[in-house]
């Protein structure tokens, strides 16, 4: 399941590495950047278009003006007589407040700006806002945003281009309305606070939210980088502080509820007037305005005061102000990854990458590495509708150098080991030629020819090198050894254990006058004896050894647990099994193996046929796993053993292989067929 030790140990230190190198490219680059706002841009569109977007809170409101307004009006701009109607119609509407987001910077006419000044005056809930020119940084990390002063992160005022001080006088309140956009011109955050001499400016929805609450500055409290928290204190209103989260410069992204269209309700200023004229429709604006906060703003073609959120393009910036006044009243505000959130996160998943890594199989880290990316993006998308912010970009960038770096550092590792192991093996696949020629050089090179007996035979091997043998051994009076066998296991172990037998028989018959193959087995036995140690045997044999005698047509056989050789004669067509009883080589020492080991003398006929196998031909299988047996073997004797040895003995082999078909071979295969003759 898990890599091996010398393989796991690398692979870990691989992944630790890419995954430090991951979090130094994090620290470096930083983790929010352009690609990671506009990737949120776009789920944030995908919300509005299917109705996911932040809740539009009831109580807020616009009052426009309009082409319309100027053309029902037939003014080319705002007549502050007008505006003052506006403010005492909704004064008697019973509005909460009433937010102006129009800049009075120069006088008009000193009955205009006075009647202005005393609607203002009279209602006692109008803010106005105010503008401010920003400095600029001198040493920044934002090299778009103003300057932050060491102190608070706050920016810094100026130059003021703002009210006129008696309308300010006569307002409730005010809250600048600065908003730089981002590099890419899209307004996605706003200035809670402004610095100003020893305080602070709030912004003209925070102002107006304060006042609303019954509260002031003193119940802000700032953490610069992290959030401004609105105390709840002794306000009538408020269940729970209101949390406004904030980067350095004290800027909260922008919750917009939806398209401009459709994101609040909207009535226009010459709208408002017409219905007021008519008493039958008075109450239509009672419905419309009572209780609300009216957002006052110019909305009519070609106004300067418009830019790009990022729902859409060319949106009244008094959006912005309607955005934020949403989100205190309904505490929606969007929360954003902080770089030790963000560390962590990446963290976790290097770490379960670092533990995929450890096991054998490749897949497991792949599919873990897609897991943990499908993950990301699905995390994404369900932390964006609680509010919160991922920067997708930035960790998936980073996510995935060090998924890339992990795997092809895998990879090339896997790939140097592949060509040792190829090397290696071509070693191997050397030594095994070696081995088989060596083998094959044990057996015997070239049979007996002779008028008497006709010798053929065959080996096999599962594989390169085997167990199964056969010798053939002619003596100087004209009788012939026919020894076969077969060792217990295949491959090396099996043709070491094989070569050893041979010899050692050879060796005996050699050194010795003896003509029992009882005898001679047992001789073989003693020297295989001598390997077994503490009872504990590494292997065994079977084998047959017969002395034939072709001028008598007689022959002495023993047999140690192989296969029964089998006698066909052809004229006669009898069948017959020679059972001699005996045990394995190899278990036990010769005076156990004695007991149970007999040899029989059997006369021949002539023209019989004897025949040495073993059990790799009645084992062999077909692909639906039959085994091809014995008695499918006596039956292609009885077919095919009329002819001369060698053509009984490939046509034998045929059938196995007909049978056997496409079915790989699972053991040594050996056949040895000797036609007798006779004088």
């Amino acid at each position: 399941m898990f890599k091996t030790e010398s393989d796991l140990v690398p692979s870990f230190v691989i992944a630790a590495c890419f995954s430090i190198l991951g979090l130094l490219i994090l620290a470096i680059w930083g983790t929010w950047h352009q690609t990671d706002y506009r990737a949120a841009d776009a789920l944030h569109r995908f919300s509005a278009n299917n109705g996911l977007s932040p809740p539009s809170s009831p109580r807020i409101c616009y009052l426009t003006v309009t082409d319309k307004t100027y053309e029902a009006f037939n003014e080319s701009q705002l007549n502050r007589t007008r505006l003052a109607q506006a403010n005492d119609i909704l004064s008697e509407l019973g509005v909460q407040a009433i937010i102006y987001d129009l800049i009075f910077a120069r006088p008009s006419s000193p009955e205009a700006d006075q009647r202005f000044k005393a609607s203002i005056a009279k209602n006692g809930h109008v803010f106005l806002p105010t503008g401010f020119a920003l400095r600029k940084r001198s040493v920044t990390q934002d090299r778009s945003g103003p300057f932050i002063s060491e102190e608070t992160g706050a920016p810094e005022v100026t130059r003021e281009t703002g009210q006129l001080p008696e309308l300010l006088k006569a307002a409730r309140g005010t809250g600048h309305v600065s908003a730089p956009s981002d590099r890419d011109g899209v307004y996605r955050r706003f200035y809670m606070l402004i610095k100003r001499g020893d305080g602070y400016v709030p912004a003209l929805a925070l102002a107006g939210f304060l006042d609303y609450a019954g509260l002031d500055e003193s119940a802000l409290e700032i953490q610069w980088g992290s959030f401004i928290r609105v105390k709840k204190g002794a306000s009538s209103v408020l269940n729970d502080d209101v949390i406004i989260p904030i980067d350095q410069a004290g800027r909260a992204l922008i919750p917009f509820t939806g398209y401009w269209s459709r994101d609040f309700e909207k009535m226009s200023m010459q709208r408002l007037m017409e219905y007021y004229a008519d008493e039958s429709k008075r109450g239509n604006l009672i419905n419309f305005f009572e209780s609300r906060f009216v957002l006052v703003g110019d909305v009519s073609t070609g106004i300067a005061d418009a830019g790009a959120t990022p729902l859409e393009n060319d949106v009244p910036l008094v959006a912005i102000h309607a955005a934020l006044l949403n989100a205190f009243l309904t505490g929606n505000f969007l929360d954003y990854w902080r770089t030790g959130r963000v560390v962590l996160f990446l963290v976790a998943a290097f770490s379960i990458l670092a533990f995929a890594v450890c096991f054998q199989r490749n897949r497991v880290f792949h599919f873990s590495a897609l897991a943990i990316f499908l993950f990301l993006i699905g995390f994404w998308v369900l932390a964006f509708y609680r509010y919160s912010l991922l920067p997708v970009f930035t960790s998936g960038v980073i996510y995935t150098i060090v998924y890339g770096g992990i795997a092809g550092s895998i990879q090339i590792r896997n790939y140097k080991q592949n060509l040792r192991v190829r090397h290696e093996n071509a070693l191997l696949r050397r030594e095994l030629d070696i081995a088989t020629r060596i083998q094959q050089q044990m057996l015997p090179q070239s049979l007996p020819e002779r008028n008497d007996v006709e010798v053929a035979a065959i080996n096999l091997q599962a594989l390169s090198v085997g167990g199964d043998f056969y010798d053939v051994i002619e003596t100087e009076d004209g009788q012939m050894w026919l020894f076969t066998g077969d060792v217990s296991g295949k491959g090396i172990p099996a043709a070491l254990y094989m070569s050893g037998i041979m010899s050692s028989l050879r060796t005996i018959l050699q050194t010795t006058e003896d003509r029992s193959p009882r005898n001679l087995l047992l001789m073989l036995n003693d020297v295989m004896a001598r390997r077994i140690q503490d009872h504990e045997v590494s292997a065994f044999a079977t084998a047959v050894l017969v002395l034939l005698d072709p001028q008598h047509l007689k022959m002495v056989v023993a047999r140690c647990g192989h296969e029964l050789p089998i006698l066909w004669n052809p004229e006669t067509r009898e069948l017959r099994e020679i059972k001699p009883s005996g045990f394995m080589l190899g278990v036990s020492n010769s005076s156990i193996i004695g007991k149970m080991l007999n040899e029989i003398t059997v006369d021949l006929s002539r023209g019989e046929m004897i025949y040495f196998y073993s059990d790799g031909i009645s084992e062999a299988a077909n692909p639906e796993g039959e085994f091809y047996g014995v008695h499918r073997l006596k039956e292609a004797i009885k077919t095919y053993g009329a002819g001369p040895a060698s053509e009984v003995r490939d046509a034998l082999l045929s059938d196995i292989r007909a049978f056997t078909r496409t079915a790989p071979q699972h053991d040594d295969i050996t056949l040895l067929v000797a036609r007798v003759h006779g004088p």
